[in-house]
This record gives C-alpha cells, structure tokens and sequence, in this order.
C-alpha cells in the first residue's frame, strides 16, 4: 500500500509540507522502565516515507555502523512525537528513543519496515512483470 492509499482519518494525515504520515501509539506494556521521563502523549510518534536525501544523511551520520544506520534511518522518519516536531529538537529525539526501553524500540522499528518492506505478493508481480529484450 502506497501513502496515496492510505485511508484520511485516526493515525493518517499530512505534514506542514503535505508529507503523508502514519500515526501510532506505542502501549504502556512496551515502555521502557525509564519512561517516567517521557510525558504520556510522547506514546504516539508519526512516521513519513523517507527521502533519498534523508536516507543520504542517515548514512553520513551513522558511518560505518550498522546499527547506528538502522537508528538514523529511522529518526529521519519520526516527525513528531508527542507534540514535539522532532526535526527541531535531535536531543528530545534521543532521550525519547532510550526512555522507550527495547520494547518500545522495537514497536518503533516494526512501524518503519511496514513502511519499507515490500510484500512477498507485490515483488512476484514485479519480478513476473519482466520481459526479455535486446539493447
């Protein structure tokens, strides 16, 4: 499913810059036992599709770490939690991140590869969609 398809209303909208985003709100059960630091609305976070360009920053401020990869591309896709823009505030961000616990990072990351993964359906078509030819 495309951003074009999803359904207006609860946990679909759009950004200030008419990026389509998805909502959703993490349960209590898989918070961090650092949560209480993290106010209660900080619960729900907005994902948007990632941009090359973004994809480009995750790169250079990961380096070569894998991990630290999956993390950056990840904060390049959570617009806002709570009620905080989180593009203007990285620390916010972080302190969020590591208050989740690894639960609450896990549901993050779930979030993000539905957005990024292509359905086992979907790449049949594609690749059944392939014709030979000569250049």
């Amino acid at each position: 499913m495309s951003f074009a398809d999803l359904p207006s209303g609860a946990g679909a909208g759009k950004t200030s810059d008419s990026r389509p985003y998805m909502e959703y709100t993490i349960p209590a059960s898989a918070l961090g036992i650092n949560w209480t630091d993290m106010p209660d609305e900080a619960r729900t976070f907005r994902l948007v599709e990632i941009k090359p360009h973004e994809q480009d920053n995750a790169a250079k401020v990961a380096g070569t770490n894998p991990s630290a990869l999956s993390r950056e591309l990840i904060f390049q896709t959570v617009i806002q939690v709570g009620n905080v823009r989180t593009k203007k505030d990285r620390d916010f961000l972080e302190r969020w991140w590591a208050a989740l616990g690894p639960k609450g990072r896990r549901m993050v990351e779930a979030a993000f590869l539905s957005m990024m993964t292509v359905e086992e359906g979907d790449v049949e078509t594609f690749l059944s969609s392939g014709r030979p030819g000569q250049a």
